[in-house]
């Protein structure tokens, strides 16, 4: 009885089975049918265009192969006895070139050349053409409302591709390598080119972004080395970093007072760009903007702009005429390295709006004019020459990289007016053997001493509540090193291979000693930590003893 009852499942569990694949074979052929009926309705009403055109369209019911793409039971039969004088549109490519589901291209199988996707097609995937080599020209139909990230990825035959309006997006690394892409429309329905759309175009040579856009993305044209011309509307808000990063043969550009800051390397190594106009709704330039723009010959910035970034301006060696407003009162490092208004610059301190932005003289030892009030990031970056150096009291900051690579500055005064040792300010001073820092400072930037391999002693006074990451790193003629209660925290690597490191104080108020701080100090034999600081595993040397109080 048992035996009739499992003979009885199984006959029912295959039974199931059946039915099931039988269910998912109709589900299928729906939706291919589905298709097929806005295929025949495409046609019917191209075939009205003519004064007497006729279309023959028979259906059979698709054979087992319809459902792995054979469409072998489907026959569509066009006669026009008289057409019109009126161009007709290119017929959609087969369907077995492509795998549609529901009306969602999920990948073009085809062999490419010219292809006209069905306007049954609604939605096309992530990668639906990636890499397709022999595409060389696509209609996307007026179906589509969005291109999705990687869609056209690496089709480096594509030449020519026609968005239709009802696209509203355009995703990133759509058209990413397309290198023989030469023009491309954007309709006015479009409102955001996504990060790198058209990154490594290099035959696309002008492209009009219409005033429906109103983001453009990072690298979004990058690469493209012919792009000659641009027009920005002013529907853009944003253009984001690197937007036309290596554009070498874009000539000008017209910034829309619509965008309120120039990002990261927007324009960077674009060596034709001869002139750029930036409005007065800009706020900000951002470092490397017009990076290596060789050709640029004049800016004007306007007074809306407080802060130009490090090297925004450099290798820009033709750029003779800079206005600068008073309204900047932050220029980053190196800004205008290397440009013919810093070469022609009348005096050896390059100085706007009391910033020091680089010293170009050759003397020994410098007195800094009183009439600086902050003293750029990398102003004496590498001035070999150097040897000692007197900041006024009427300096504040201390800029990223200021005296950084300096190798023969031996003294530095730094007066207590000053409250910011930026980053690295005098990092691989190998010269440099001692340093008072004022009580006026609050905290020790990240890298500020790092390298200053002759530095035997140092005094942190107790105003500064931070010693950031490799603050002193490296600096392996350091003997001693008395940190202030006042500091809370010492940063990562903040004193790593200080090899002669022989003591250090770490008073109660220290609430944290980061990875490796104190890594490399080879003949540091013990240290006593308050009881309630917490300790990274590797701060110090398996060989030194760490004693908690």
């Amino acid at each position: 009885m048992s035996f009739e009852n499992e003979s009885r499942n199984n006959s029912l569990r295959m039974c199931e089975d059946k039915i099931k694949k039988i269910k998912e074979t109709i589900e299928s052929l729906t939706a291919e049918m589905a298709d097929l009926e806005a295929e025949i309705g495409r046609i019917k009403a191209e075939s009205n265009e003519g004064e007497s055109r006729k279309a023959d369209i028979s259906i059979g019911f698709p054979d087992k192969n319809a459902v792995n793409g054979n469409y072998e039971g489907v026959s569509v039969n066009t006669s026009a006895q008289k057409v019109s004088s009126q161009k007709i549109s290119a017929p959609p490519s087969p369907l077995s070139d492509f795998k549609i589901n529901k009306g969602v291209l999920k990948r073009y199988i085809g062999s490419g050349g010219d292809v006209v996707i069905p306007n049954s097609v609604t939605r096309i995937v992530d990668s639906a053409f990636y890499g397709c080599a022999n595409l060389k020209s696509v209609v996307i139909p007026n179906s589509v409302t969005s291109i999705r990230r990687y869609a056209f990825r690496d089709c480096t035959s594509l030449e020519s591709v026609v968005i239709p309006n009802s696209v509203t997006s355009i995703g990133e690394d759509a058209f990413y390598g397309c290198k023989n892409l030469k023009s491309v429309v954007i309709p006015n329905s479009v409102t955001s080119i996504g990060d790198m759309a058209f990154y490594d175009c290099k035959s696309l040579k002008s492209v009009v972004i219409p005033n429906s856009v109103t983001s453009i993305g990072d690298y979004a044209f990058g690469g493209c080395e012919n792009l000659k011309s641009v027009v920005i509307p002013n529907s853009v808000t944003s253009i984001e970093d690197s937007a036309f990063d290596g554009c070498e043969n874009l000539k000008s550009v017209v910034i829309p007072n619509s965008v309120t800051s120039i990002r990261y390397s927007t324009f960077r190594g674009c060596m034709g760009l001869e002139s750029v106009v930036i409005p007065n709704s800009v706020t900000s330039i951002g470092d490397m903007a017009f990076y290596d723009c060789k050709s640029l010959k004049s800016v004007v910035i306007p007074n809306s702009v407080t802060s130009i970034g490090e090297d925004a301006f450099y290798g820009c060696k033709n750029l003779k005429s800079v206005v600068i407003p008073n309204s900047v009162t932050r220029i980053g490092g190196m800004a205008f390295k290397y440009t013919k208004w810093i070469e022609d610059y009348p005096d050896d301190f390059v100085t706007v709006n009391g910033t020091l932005i680089e010293y170009k003289g050759s003397e020994i030892n410098v007195i800094i004019p009183s009439s600086v009030t902050s003293i750029g990031g990398m102003a004496f970056y590498r001035c070999k020459s150097l040897e000692s150096v007197v900041i006024p009291n009427s300096v504040t900051s201390i800029g990223q990289g200021a005296f950084g690579g300096c190798a023969n500055l031996e003294s530095v005064v730094i007066p207590n007016s000053v409250t910011i040792i930026a980053d690295c300010a005098f990092s691989n001073c190998t010269s440099l053997e001692s340093v008072d820092i004022p009580n006026s400072v609050t905290s020790i930037g990240q890298g500020a001493f790092g390298g200053c391999a002759n530095l035997k002693s140092v005094v942190i006074p107790n105003s500064v509540t931070s010693i950031g990451r490799y603050a002193f790193r490296d600096c392996t003629s350091l003997e001693s090193v008395v940190i202030p209660n006042s500091v809370k925290r010492i940063g990562m690597w903040a004193f790593k291979g200080c090899e002669s490191l022989e003591s250090v104080v770490i008073p109660n108020s220290v609430k944290r000693i980061e990875m490796s701080a104190f890594k490399g100090c080879d003949i540091l034999e013990s240290v006593s930590v308050p009881r309630n600081c917490k300790i990274a595993d590797d701060a110090f040397d398996e060989d030194t003893e760490v004693i908690r109080r």
